[in-house]
């Protein structure tokens, strides 16, 4: 079972990528195919997939990439789109309460 040390994001010159830090070895994420694919998930839950690619590519001895990473938000929906009426409340209760983040 692979043990992750860290995730850390690299922006190469032409190709931004995330790479995945592990005792194996590092491994790369194309981060334009993985944001055209994760338009409503959070970093928190991008990174989770990123996680689970790991475990699930070792459990099947490959090595995690780009459309593992893919594979595995696809399995899960995003809490933007199951809490969508929650969050939506929580917008219109800070509409002229809170400051806005920007």
């Amino acid at each position: 079972m692979p043990e992750l040390k860290d995730l850390e994001i690299a922006l190469r010159s032409d190709t931004p990528i995330i790479v995945i830090e592990t005792q194996e070895e590092p491994r790369a994420v194309d981060l334009d195919k993985l944001a055209v694919n994760s338009a409503e998930f959070s970093g928190a839950e991008i990174e989770q997939a990123i996680i689970s690619a790991i475990y699930s590519a070792d459990a099947k001895n490959l090595i995690a990439n780009t459309d593992i990473v893919i594979d595995e938000l696809f399995r899960t929906q995003p809490l933007a789109i199951v809490m969508s009426e929650k969050i939506g409340g929580l917008r219109s209760w800070a509409k002229g309460r809170a400051v806005a983040a920007h």
